[in-house]
């Protein structure tokens, strides 16, 4: 019903809506009495929620006295900041104790610098050069891998020329094979030339005298003898002696390792060697989870051991397996569908007599296998060459089951012709030398087989030149093995999705990081690109150092490789981009090369400028600079990345920019112990300064480096345990001013807090007191809070003396650890139940009352809302009978103006005078 507008009556004047207010306001004093009562209750359940709110925050701050790790909290003091810092890391307890180690060096990054020219726009002449990361023909090996493993002591040894010169070799801090040569052939006291055969080394003395080259160990110390060398002598005509067999595989020998650390591919899930027996049997092994070739021996000796078994061979070098069945057929290995594993352990050879000798599988201690010469291609079967020397001198020589560089080089050199074979400048190939002195004959090497030997060397050659130099062999670098983390010098790849594209236009998406079945290897790639369905083919590029996509689809379009989101997944796999064309096996196809090798080409009108921001275009690891020395430019190139990870293989090739190693690629060196005191020869490396891994829980750097070994004092810590009862008197602190501030009672003003005389707030305040102060039994020597230095003051609030915990802690950390932690009885627990009871998610005190006072809240919300009603009714009501009124007076009114406008009428008849 519509309810009258006007406030003021038309006919009576009276102000009708005030009057209705008033009469409302009157009949609504029930209502209002019950909403100042529910505004009370609102407040009271405010600071129920505000008093459990301090209580669950005190809680929290208690219950981080439960952890373990702020008991066992370490801290670690260097005796010498300037050399070696440590700190302990996030959430780790080291064990208390002094650890001593000594600074070797620092980490450092390969530089290279070139000729001087007169300024940057000077040009530099046409030709190119090349640079990759790994590759190097003669890398050294590790020190660790010799004797079976056992590696070797490290110490002095004396060498003693022919020319009775003498000196004292420190291979103290020696890592590899490479460290041993350099630390030789770098001294200036005897002239003795250091090198790696074979398995072995060799010392050659360059005097020209007559004398004894010699030898011997330093203070009763073993190193000599641990490298082959101890007790050898070179007399009267003899001018080199070679030390003993230091290289072999062991059980312990990491798969990694193998193939001059190309490694071999297992495969997960799935099988892995295919080996069939004279009898008939046909034996499946799976590999998986084999990371030694002890653990990979165990595997197939299990599995069948009256039929089958394998060895590492006599040599030390390979691996020998036998059939000890009879029968008409082959004996064989063979990888499973798709892997490599028989390729990659040698054993695709035939029997002979019931047993595979396997190809080697360890160079030796400064070359490289054949096997992995061209990229690890198949082909290149080496056979007879023929050699003529400038002065007309020939010879064959028969390099047919040759398996190292080393072997390659020795079979030459042992040929009567002047001829002298030796690694290139760039490390990276062979160069043959006429050392006849004969400057206008024809030096000729040829191949006399079938197999193009020379050719495949690159060493095929019929010119009146003095040398000949293979170029580049392409060690490789690269294998289905590689672990995708250890490429792009260590960097890694970023794991993510991207797609393919052949040339007829066919898509395929290549996941590599789907949880659970993240790719782990460059195989692991390869498979799921080769799995897409469409025209291209994944294998290892023919230099060995990254993946080749082929285009098998014909199209018309061009083979692609796109990123998919944000991670650089195709460009750290050196893929991303389109194709160009190839020659393949002497067709043109569409190819994508990830190589790592970049080319730089150089054109007559190219200035140093030019080079330099050519370099750092390709984003491939080194950056290139300019530097003025005074009185010119050269140009200077630094590898991206620190350590010997970031060591470049530089080919200056046919370009002339004397470039120069003047900072080589290290790892920062840390011998654990006193390199004075003698009594550690382990040494660990990083190719940045930090340690993070020698001890537990600690992470290591070093500032400097130093002879002088710095002691880490690891001690126990109190400053977690402080911050945390710190956190918890000040959480503490807080809650008494709540529950002092809502129980308050002005004596002036004659006010009261929301919870003066409350159940609630008394019995908050009178449990956590009592817990407070409370002993604990049956906790130790530690029974109180105050034995800690907790104490509440004559306010109620807790005082803390840290320099007492910081002493009870320091006397019996185990008994303040106790007193807080133990369960049911510990401090921690009593406390966590006494909360539980007072602020708990579940029928606890100040939850109940919060709830008691939402009911009734809610309930009185209703009675508000039907006094609401029933007064809009009772208005709707009045002002209609106000209306009304209005109505019946002007109806009144109109009817006394009509009685007032009758007039009399005459009575008939005539005149009464």
């Amino acid at each position: 019903m519509g309810r009258i507008q006007s406030n003021i009556g038309l006919i009576t004047g009276i102000p009708i809506a005030d009057t209705v207010d008033q009469l409302i306001g009157v009949a609504g004093r029930p209502r209002d009495l019950l909403a100042s009562r529910t505004e009370g209750l609102q407040s009271e359940q405010m600071a129920i929620n505000m008093l459990s709110s301090r209580v669950l925050g005190f809680q929290f701050e208690v219950d981080k006295l439960d952890s373990a790790t702020l008991f066992n909290a370490r801290s670690v003091r260097s005796s010498d900041t300037s050399s070696l810092t440590a700190k302990v890391s996030e959430d780790a307890s080291p064990e208390v104790a002094n650890y001593r180690f000594t600074p070797v060096r620092t980490a450092s990054t390969e530089q290279w610098i070139s000729g001087r020219y007169e300024s940057e726009a000077t040009q530099v002449g046409e030709g190119t050069f090349t640079f990759r990361s790994g590759g190097f023909i003669d890398k050294g090996l590790s020190l660790d891998e010799l004797n079976g493993g056992q590696g070797i002591d490290r110490g002095e040894i004396r060498l003693t020329d022919k020319s009775g010169a003498t000196a004292i070799i420190d291979l103290k801090y020696a890592i590899t094979t490479d460290d041993v040569i350099e630390a030789i052939n770098s001294n200036t006291t005897v002239t003795i030339r250091a090198t790696g055969v074979g398995d072995a080394f060799r010392l050659t003395d360059e005097t020209g005298q007559s004398g004894t080259l010699s030898v011997r160990e330093v203070g009763g110390g073993t190193t000599a003898a641990s490298l082959g060398l101890a007790g050898l002598n070179a007399e009267g005509t003899a001018t080199s002696v070679t030390g003993g067999d230091l290289l072999s595989l062991h059980d312990d020998t990491r798969l990694s390792l193998l193939n001059d650390s190309t490694g071999v591919r297992i495969r997960a899930a799935v099988d892995d060697l295919d080996i069939t027996l004279a009898d008939g049997t046909n034996l499946l092994v799976n590999l998986e989870g084999a990371k030694t070739l002890g653990a990979l021996m165990d595997r197939l000796n299990a599995a069948d051991p009256e039929k089958f078994s394998v060895a590492i061979h006599s040599d030390g070098d390979r691996l020998e397996l036998t059939d000890h069945t009879t029968g008409s057929g082959t004996f064989t290995v063979a990888s499973v569908a798709g892997g490599t594993t028989a390729q990659d352990l040698g054993l695709t050879g035939s029997a002979s007599g019931g047993v595979i000798t396997g190809r080697r599988l360890v160079a030796g201690l400064r070359t490289s296998l054949v096997s992995d010469l061209k990229g690890g291609q198949a082909g290149g079967e080496l056979g007879v060459i023929s050699i003529t020397d400038r002065a007309g001198n020939s010879e064959t020589v028969d390099l047919s089951g040759a398996e190292t560089v080393d072997e390659i080089l020795a079979r030459i050199n042992a040929s009567d012709v002047g001829v002298a074979a030796r690694i290139n400048g760039a490390r990276n190939g062979i160069v043959l030398e006429d050392t006849t002195g004969n400057t206008t004959g024809t030096l000729t090497v040829r191949s006399e087989d079938a197999t193009g030997t020379a050719e495949w060397l690159g060493i095929a050659v019929g010119a009146s030149v003095a040398s000949v130099d293979s170029g580049t062999l392409d060690r490789r670098t690269v294998s289905e093995a590689t672990r995708l983390a250890s490429l792009n010098q260590g960097r890694g790849v970023e794991l993510g999705d991207f797609k393919v594209t052949d040339s007829d236009g066919v898509t395929g998406a290549v996941d590599l990081n789907t949880l659970g079945s993240e790719a782990e290897t460059v195989g692991d790639v390869i498979d799921r690109i080769n799995a897409l369905g469409i025209g291209v083919l994944a294998r290892i590029n023919d230099s060995g150092d990254g993946i080749l996509l082929i285009d098998t689809a014909g199209g018309t379009n061009t083979l692609k490789v796109e990123q998919v989101g944000s991670a650089s997944t195709a460009a750290d796999l050196n893929i991303l981009g389109t194709a160009v064309e190839v020659d393949l096996e002497g067709t043109s196809t569409q190819a994508i090369d990830g190589t790592e090798t970049r080319t730089v080409s150089i054109t007559a009108e190219e200035t140093l400028a030019d080079l330099v921001d050519a370099i750092n275009a390709l984003d491939a690891g080194v950056t290139a600079s300019t530097v003025h020395d005074g009185q010119g430019v050269r140009m200077s190139l630094t590898a991206d990345t620190g350590g010997a990870a970031g060591q470049l293989l530089i080919d200056q090739g046919g370009a002339s920019l004397g470039l120069r190693e003047f900072s080589k690629a290290r790892d920062a060196l840390l011998l654990y112990g006193d390199s004075q005191a003698g009594t550690s020869d382990i040494l660990i490396r990083s190719s940045t300064n930090r340690f993070d891994q020698v001890i537990d829980g600690m992470e290591l750097e070093i500032q400097s480096a130093s002879e002088s070994a710095v002691t880490l004092s690891v001690d126990s810590s109190d400053e977690s345990l402080i911050d945390a009862v710190e956190g918890l008197v000040s959480s503490y602190n807080s809650l008494r001013e709540e529950i002092d501030t809502q129980t308050d009672f002005d004596e002036d003003a004659l006010t009261t807090g929301l919870l003066f005389g409350t159940n609630e707030a008394l019995r908050v305040d009178t449990q956590l007191s009592r817990l407070l102060t409370d002993r604990y039994f049956g906790l130790g020597d530690i029974q109180s809070l105050e034995q800690l230095g907790l104490s509440l003051d004559d306010h109620g609030m807790l005082q803390f003396d840290k320099e007492k915990l910081k002493q009870a802690f320091a006397d019996d950390p185990a008994a303040v650890q106790t007193f807080f932690t133990k369960e049911e009885t510990g401090f921690v627990d009593k406390l966590d139940a006494a909360m539980d009871s007072l602020a708990g998610a579940q029928a606890s005190l100040l939850t109940n009352r919060n709830k008691t006072l939402q009911a009734t809240i809610d309930a009185n919300q209703q009675r508000i809302e039907r006094f609401n009603e029933s007064l809009d009714r009772q208005r709707d009501r009045l002002l209609l009978q106000f209306y009304q009124l209005e109505q019946v007076i002007a109806t009144l009114q109109q009817n006394q103006t009509a009685l007032s406008s009758l007039r009399p009428i005459a009575p008939l008849g005539g005149s009464t005078n």
